[in-house]
């Protein structure tokens, strides 16, 4: 291998790492700011996909109803542990510092 392709091979390679790093740093942030709308839904979509499934096979309720059954019964998961994570926190809790 000649010394001038070798040393062309290296600038390249080179080149290339640091188009893809500023790439990470500068680019990525804001795509990912434009894109976050659909991994949320893909991580909803993931996590209610048993609960349609098990929906769907076991209790014979269609597929469009299971979904609304699937997030209705998880967002109301997150609300109520929402409100006892607020009350725990908030709330007169002397009764338990007593002895």
């Amino acid at each position: 291998m000649d010394t001038k392709t070798k040393y062309l091979k290296i600038a390249c390679n080179l080149a290339t790492a640091l188009v893809i790093l500023w790439f990470i740093i500068f680019i990525l942030p804001r795509l990912m700011s434009y894109f976050m709308p659909f991994v949320v839904g893909l991580i909803l979509a993931v996590i209610a996909n048993p609960i349609v499934k098990f929906l769907e096979k076991h209790i014979k309720i269609n597929k469009c109803r299971s979904i609304y059954r699937a997030y209705n019964i998880w967002s109301s998961d997150i609300a109520w542990t929402g409100y006892w994570g607020i009350y725990e926190l908030y709330a007169d809790n002397d009764y338990k510092c007593r002895t």
